[in-house]
């Protein structure tokens, strides 16, 4: 092929963009024929099927053959450009073109506005370059050596506006002010602390469990994460309560959670969540924390003795008191017990009292909180307690139930406990 030759495909194949009309009302935007083919008639065979009515108004009836093409393949160029709209009568753009004449302007105006045609590449057999025209939203190419454009910001933009989800995978780096309608993570999954009070953590949203379905249990290593990222834990249940350890982390010191106050912090309540922010080697930091209850000690029972001497018996109000309904107050929580006397007891046997709890004023079966052992001593306070107090022993006593040789005198015992308030 000469230099001439050469010089008349790559003519040939430059794009005047002209469009016409089939009669079954199928809009096709392509080219002039005589561009491809050299010669002024215009050929339909990249339409089978099909009568092609040209701007002009003139009719080009359709063939089944390509023998006028010329050499080159204008038909791979014929086919890559083919458009058929959604609706057929008309182009469905943001506005009423009026009519079909308005229409195809209005598309050619729009192609030629928004660059939907990107400039391919390739070769013809022959090895001469050409020109092939691809949709710039297609992402495909017609062959394996075709180089595929990167989108600049501007056609990021556009390519991915009024797509209802934009599904993004691996890692995604924002560069500058990004602002958002409203942040969504992925949903919750739940964690289970192992024997060793230890979980990993593999997205923001976590809700934590105790070990085998405890009442309560101890968080003190996170394991995952890196630096930056965000951490927000809640419980999987009200009733399975975690508390997270400060700096307690058994394992490395990237697992270990650095909480407000150096205080632990105790989830018990389904509503409440921690948030964490991971800081490299040197772990998860609390950044924020949400209790849907305040905790405190909000009241305190008293039981004094009924003489100045100490006596075996029931002390304070008889046969006990009531701490309240349920649903008239928060859920209490035993703190300490403490016994004390003016002057202490001497000689032999020990004093001994017990705080306890029973769902009846006859406490027909009372559950022993606490035992204050009171001997040789103003003063005792236990803060363990011996059982656990259920929810629905709402009477609450104190009884002395020994006593040394030589009664202590003016004994008064107190029960603290916490109550949360919402």
């Amino acid at each position: 092929m000469d230099l001439q030759e050469a010089q008349h495909r790559r003519d040939i194949k430059r794009q005047r963009r002209r469009f016409y009309m089939t009669r079954e009302g199928r809009h096709v935007p392509s080219t002039d024929a005589s561009d491809f083919v050299g010669r002024g008639e215009h050929n339909s065979a990249s339409f089978p099927g099909h009568d092609l009515l040209s701007e002009d108004g003139h009719v080009h009836p359709a063939t089944d053959h390509g023998e006028d093409h010329a050499e080159g393949g204008t038909d791979e160029l014929e086919a890559n450009i083919a458009f058929t709209p959604t609706v057929l009568t008309d182009w469905d753009g943001d506005a009423d073109p009026g009519g079909i004449d308005d229409a195809l302007n209005q598309l050619a105006e729009r192609i030629d506005d928004t660059e939907a045609l990107e400039h391919v590449e390739d070769h013809d057999h022959d090895g001469a370059p050409t020109q092939t025209l691809l949709a710039a939203n297609t992402h495909g190419s017609p062959s394996a050596s075709t180089h595929h454009t990167k989108y600049t910001d501007a056609e990021a933009i556009a390519a991915v506006e009024g797509e209802a989800t934009l599904a993004l995978s691996g890692a995604v780096v924002v560069t500058g002010d990004t602002e958002l309608s409203l942040l969504n993570f992925t949903d919750p999954t739940d964690l289970t602390l192992d024997t060793n009070g230890l979980v990993t953590a593999t997205q923001t949203l976590h809700r934590i469990d105790t070990f085998s379905s405890a009442a309560n249990d101890d968080c003190t290593d996170i394991v995952g994460g890196s630096d930056g990222d965000i951490l927000i834990l809640q419980l999987v249940i009200g009733t399975r309560n975690v508390t997270l350890k400060h700096n307690a982390a058994a394992g490395g010191a990237e697992q270990r959670i650095m909480l407000a106050g150096a205080t632990d912090l105790a989830l018990d309540l389904a509503a409440d969540t921690v948030t964490l922010k991971h800081h490299g080697g040197f772990g998860w930091h609390e950044i924020s924390r949400s209790l849907a209850a305040v905790v405190g000690i909000s009241k305190i029972f008293q039981f004094p003795a009924h003489d100045e001497d100490l006596a075996v018996g029931v002390m304070g109000a008889r046969p006990g008191t009531n701490t309240g309904e349920s649903g008239e107050h928060g859920a209490y929580t035993a703190v300490r017990a403490t016994a004390f006397a003016g002057t202490v007891g001497s000689g032999a046997g020990a004093t001994t009292i017990l705080i306890e709890a029973d769902d009846n004023p006859a406490f027909s079966s009372a559950t022993t909180l606490f035992t204050l052992t009171l001997t040789a001593a103003t003063e005792v306070v236990d803060t363990v307690l011996d059982n656990t107090w259920a929810a629905g022993d709402i009477f609450v006593r104190a009884r002395c139930t020994a006593i040394e040789a030589v009664a202590p005198k003016d004994v008064n015992v107190q029960l603290m406990v916490k109550e949360k308030v919402y």
